[in-house]
């Protein structure tokens, strides 16, 4: 007796290899990392109170954040910070500003000073019409904008300026 025909026709091949799901999500890890990196901001901060933005920095951004991206001091003092965003960064400077906390923010390629805060509760964005109080969006300015920045080798935090207190003293 012969086989069926039907189990002769079935051809005896390898198994065909299957997809490696390990390897897409590596894909779309690196994708992810990719866009983070292009959005990622980085900025060096001059300040008497460097402890305590670096904490108040640990805080913000969570502990696998600061170990993946760690601050660095320069041989000046200077602190290096790096954000997510450039919303991320933006948020955490007027946060501390609106604590009190006293900063010069610089830009690290060009050595600008990009906005400040002098302990009165406000953060200021430096420009070539001088300091204005930041009141959302971008604080970096575009490489034309950045050109016309205060230089920080020539800056110095203006002090907690009187009319602050002025006006306050007349809102009692």
């Amino acid at each position: 007796m012969s086989p069926p025909k039907d189990e002769e026709d079935i051809p005896l091949v390898p198994p065909q290899q299957t997809v490696q799901t390990s390897t897409q999500v590596e894909a779309l890890r690196t994708a992810e990392e990719e866009e983070l990196a292009s959005k990622k901001k980085s900025v060096r901060i001059q300040s008497e109170q460097a402890e305590a933005l670096l904490a108040a920095y640990k805080e913000h951004c969570g502990a696998k954040w600061f170990k993946d991206h760690p601050p660095e001091r320069d041989e000046n003092g200077r602190l290096s910070l790096s954000f997510k965003s450039d919303e991320d960064m933006a948020s955490f400077f007027e946060k501390q500003a609106k604590s009190g906390q006293s900063f010069i923010m610089i830009d690290a390629e060009t050595n600008k000073v990009i906005a400040y805060s002098n302990g009165d509760g406000k953060l200021y964005q430096t420009s070539k019409d001088g300091p204005k109080e930041y009141t959302g969006g971008s604080l970096t300015p575009n490489k034309e904008a950045m050109n016309d920045l205060p230089d920080f080798d020539g800056f110095t935090l203006p002090a907690k300026g009187e009319p602050q207190e002025e006006m306050g003293a007349r809102l009692q």
